[in-house]
């Protein structure tokens, strides 16, 4: 049992805590975010890096899906050498870096096959569900939305990446496809409830990483004040942890190690402000479940 002494020294810590921490409101975010795509019908054809600015290998196929859409970034950009240029991009929340030569066109956009901008693009990163009375066409192209699509299927589940004009680009998730699809009456998709796969969400690597390290150096405040309470009170009360748990993609972050994890909810909720910090400008959010003692990050609903 937590005797009331630890208690009232926790209660000490979280003040702590609140002078030490930086506390910031996330005020509600922008319904809508613009953003810019480059759809490229056969990307292997260009040299791409991944965040690690390691070349993307052309052997494996699967990086290389057709009608790729890259949210664009920045067009002028470079690596860390300083010397070759880039457009900095996103795909499904995944950082990566297209090689472009001195004029800042890509290199190799000739053998790339139909490759087009879209501007001011409404940015979505949902998933959706075709309902049974629902009736979604879905075609490789725009200009083959007008004319035909095939019909989806009921519970075909699929990623709205982005909306321009009347019609929505998305991935196809039992097939891995992309294309159009046209903005349909409310009723024909159901949403599925708020995903936590970070290529779904649009959440960028290295955001995670950043909020892994926020995590860290909570790890690191609670070890320090434990190590210290135990050295006071001759005990050996295991400093909580803060674990990163991934599986299927999908990701959270698990508050576990021992008894004194239910004491900790004023620190957890000064941690979950400062996560939504980073997420600040993002339709997304941290939410934490208190009985799990676990932190998901969830997309915002759109009103």
């Amino acid at each position: 049992m937590i005797s009331k002494k630890f208690r009232l020294e926790c209660t000490i810590i979280f003040l702590f805590f609140l002078g030490v921490l930086l506390i910031a409101s996330v005020q509600a975010l922008a319904k809508n975010i613009s953003a810019d795509f480059i759809i490229v019908e056969n990307s292997q054809a260009l040299t791409i890096y991944n965040r690690y600015e390691q070349a993307l290998p052309r052997s494996r196929p699967r990086f290389f899906l057709p009608n790729t859409p890259f949210r664009i970034l920045e067009t002028k950009a470079f690596l860390s050498d300083g010397l070759t240029s880039v457009f900095r991009v996103e795909l499904l929340g995944r950082s990566f870096f297209i090689l472009t030569d001195e004029q800042g066109k890509i290199v190799g956009q000739g053998n790339a096959g139909y490759i087009k901008r879209f501007k001011n693009c409404t940015l979505i990163e949902d998933t959706v569900r075709v309902t049974p009375s629902g009736s979604v066409l879905f075609a490789r192209s725009r200009k083959a939305l007008k004319n035909n699509g095939r019909r989806l299927q009921s519970g075909e589940e699929l990623v709205r990446i982005f909306k321009y004009k009347n019609t929505y680009y998305i991935q196809i998730l039992s097939n891995r496809r992309f294309g159009w699809c046209k903005s349909s009456p409310k009723g024909l998709c159901q949403k599925i409830r708020a995903s936590t796969k970070p290529a779904a969400l649009g959440l960028r690597a290295d955001l995670i990483d950043k909020i892994q390290n926020k995590l860290q150096q909570a790890n690191r405040r609670y070890q320090k004040f434990f190590n210290w309470f135990n050295r006071r009170q001759d005990k050996q009360i295991q400093a909580p942890q803060w674990q990163v748990k991934q599986r299927n993609g999908t990701v959270r972050f698990v508050l576990s190690g021992s008894a004194a994890v239910s004491y900790l909810k004023m620190s957890t909720g000064i941690l979950i402000e400062e996560i939504n910090r980073l997420l600040s400008g993002r339709p997304y959010s941290a939410r934490y479940r208190p009985k799990e003692h676990t932190i998901y990050l969830v997309a915002d609903k759109k009103k």
